[in-house]
């Protein structure tokens, strides 16, 4: 049972992705035997596969940048809740949110914390598919 309980995992983690990636490690509970087991998967981002700004980067942009960068919650900074406005000024962004706290430019500017890997991943990967607007089916 436990080794097809593994297989399983395996199995779905193979096939949620078929780009590489450097894999995060996820900790599972074995049902059998009670044990932890560390699996290897791919960060939700990547195994999504294509991003969009109206699914994935708006989303990140409320989450992270209200509400000084998002006019109708009160902010008066540049507007990035805009696709033009992201799409136009990505690299600046991605470069932003890459400093550490502290530095020089560093955003989001009032949080002790960058964003998380993952999302500056996201971020990466919507510029690298050629910054989309809508996920196409």
């Amino acid at each position: 049972m436990k080794k097809l309980v593994l297989a399983v995992l395996v199995v779905g983690v193979g096939f949620s992705c078929a780009k590489k990636t450097t894999p995060q490690k996820t900790e599972v509970k074995d049902i059998v035997e009670e044990k932890p087991i560390v699996v290897e998967e791919k960060p939700p981002a990547v195994r999504l596969g294509n991003i969009a700004f109206n699914k994935d980067v708006l989303n990140l942009i409320n989450a992270k940048c209200s509400p000084c960068h998002i006019p109708e919650s009160g902010g008066n900074k540049f507007a990035l809740n805009k696709y033009e406005n992201v799409k136009g000024s990505i690299d600046d962004i991605l470069s932003r949110v890459k400093l550490q706290p502290g530095q020089r430019g560093f955003m989001p500017m009032r949080s002790p914390t960058q964003l998380t890997e993952l999302e500056i991943l996201t971020l990466q990967r919507w510029k690298e598919q050629g910054m989309p607007l809508n996920v196409k089916n």
